[in-house]
């Protein structure tokens, strides 16, 4: 889902294409807008600058993080991705659950009213659920343990023979 982004005609904000119907009749109606625009149409600017981006504008770089292993991948093939290593990491977790314990990651899903996504924001929050759950937690010695590096593991926990006296 790509952001689309829109210029209002009257402030030159950006809006989504859902957001700005809504927009452009208040900014029509407000008379400091009608002022600063006329005001720009008149004047002759005499350095033209850049502007400046915005968070909310896509650089050329569509990609999303997976938030079960923390790689990247493009926009389309995320989703299909997510699922499949979702699955692969739970089949690996209750082959390790005897020994370790294990904290699964979870999506981050927002609910937002024009359909826009914020994707920092996802990026970061898989990068961080990834961490977690790649880390596991040894149940005898405490450990944290790479989840690639579980089966290696050898506890530095001494457990004494248990022996029963009569």
């Amino acid at each position: 889902m790509k952001l689309r982004l829109v210029t209002c005609k009257f402030c030159d904000r950006l809006y989504s294409c859902h957001s700005l119907p809504l927009h452009e009749p208040k900014c029509q109606e407000n008379p400091n807008a009608r002022i600063h625009t006329e005001e720009v149409g008149t004047k002759k600017l005499k350095s033209t600058r850049p502007r400046t981006q915005s968070l909310s504008r896509s650089d050329g770089v569509e990609y999303r993080i997976c938030f079960v292993c923390g790689k990247s991948f493009d926009e389309d093939e995320v989703a299909k991705h997510e699922r499949r290593c979702l699955k692969d990491y739970k089949q690996e977790c209750e082959r390790l659950d005897k020994r370790f314990v294990s904290r699964p990651p979870e999506p981050l899903t927002i609910p937002t009213v024009d359909g826009t996504y914020d994707a920092h924001r996802l990026n970061e929050h898989a990068k961080q659920q990834a961490e977690k759950a790649q880390l596991l937690r040894c149940r005898k010695c405490y450990a944290k343990v790479a989840l690639r590096e579980a089966d290696d593991h050898n506890c530095g926990r001494f457990d004494p023979p248990v022996e029963f006296y009569f």
